[in-house]
């Protein structure tokens, strides 16, 4: 899985709390899986960046296992 799969579709949550993200994700078809994550900037103990980075590596290993 590489940027160029990464689509943008609008939406999302704010994070319920301080510490945590949010998280929501809705299948579009077949081959697309949008994910919405958030976490407040201030919070110097979470990184979105690298949860998102950690699911997408996921999602590669998952796919592994289908094919």
């Amino acid at each position: 899985i590489t940027n160029k799969d990464i689509y943008i579709s609008g939406g999302g949550l704010a994070a319920a709390i301080s510490n945590g993200y949010s998280i929501s994700y809705f299948p579009s078809n077949n081959d697309v899986l949008f994910l919405h994550i958030s976490s407040l900037k201030n919070c110097v103990t979470i990184n979105t960046e690298t949860l998102l980075n950690e699911i997408i590596k996921a999602l590669g290993d998952i796919k592994k296992l289908f094919e």
